[in-house]
């Protein structure tokens, strides 16, 4: 039966080359282990290209994501370093007004100290903040350290020649009643000599209020003491020296 089957099948092809083949059962058998073994290949390698197709697509996605990443880390990279600096630059001139607005705090302190008599305790206090400023190229900081410096000679040597006026004679009453005209004119003469008052004293600019109102008192007194023909009094003057 399996001989007739195949040689029906065989014929149209066989016709042609006028040759009639037949096959026996094992040669059959033969065959069809080969296909058999063929199409277990072909759907193997079927498979395996299904399966290395998968593969390359999955891959192919993460390099996509991975370059997608190193992208975005790229445009990151150069936008953060822009934005921390400008962060920093922000942060920094914050503390630049803070370090301006405490030194502008330690030069009103210095410059309060000018307003009373000379504290050796104020002066020093007020000395030893300014040297801790960390501007001191601001332009008033040299004049307030000289001022705060100089503050106890100025106020000693105007204190000196105060007293040694009022212990003066020629300050007393003369038997005319009148004070010696010449007590005047030297005792001025050796206050405009004092080192404070030729170099501040009414030249404007930063100086020392508290020895600024000593002086305007004194010359008070002596212009009344001149215009009335009185002599000078510099006892409540040297009150405020003591």
């Amino acid at each position: 039966m399996r001989n007739i089957i195949l040689l029906f099948i065989f014929v149209p092809c066989l016709a042609l080359a006028q040759t009639i083949v037949t096959m026996s059962e094992s040669e059959w058998q033969a065959i069809k282990y080969q296909l058999d073994s063929l199409h277990h290949v072909t759907d193997s390698l079927r498979q395996t290209n299904e399966s290395l197709s998968r593969i390359i697509a999955e891959k192919d996605s993460i390099i996509s994501q991975l370059e997608t990443v190193i992208q975005d880390k790229e445009e990151q990279s150069e936008i953060e370093p822009q934005a921390y600096l400008e962060k920093a630059q922000i942060e920094n001139e914050a503390f630049k007004r803070y370090l301006m607005y405490a030194d502008s705090c330690v030069l009103r302190y210095a410059n309060a100290q000018l307003y009373f008599k000379y504290s050796p305790k104020r002066i020093n206090i007020a000395l030893y903040a300014i040297d801790r400023m960390k501007n001191k190229d601001i332009k008033e900081t040299a004049i307030f350290k000289k001022l705060l410096n100089e503050y106890k000679d100025y106020f000693e040597e105007i204190k000196t020649i105060v007293t040694e006026a009022q212990n003066d004679k020629n300050r007393e009453y003369q038997p005319s009643y009148r004070q010696k005209p010449s007590f005047i004119t030297s005792f001025k003469t050796k206050l405009e000599k004092t080192t404070y008052y030729h170099t501040y004293y009414k030249k404007g600019g930063i100086t020392i209020p508290y020895l600024d109102t000593i002086l305007d008192k004194i010359n008070n007194e002596l212009a009344n003491a001149s215009k009335n023909h009185k002599f000078c009094d510099f006892s409540s003057i040297l009150k405020e020296l003591q």
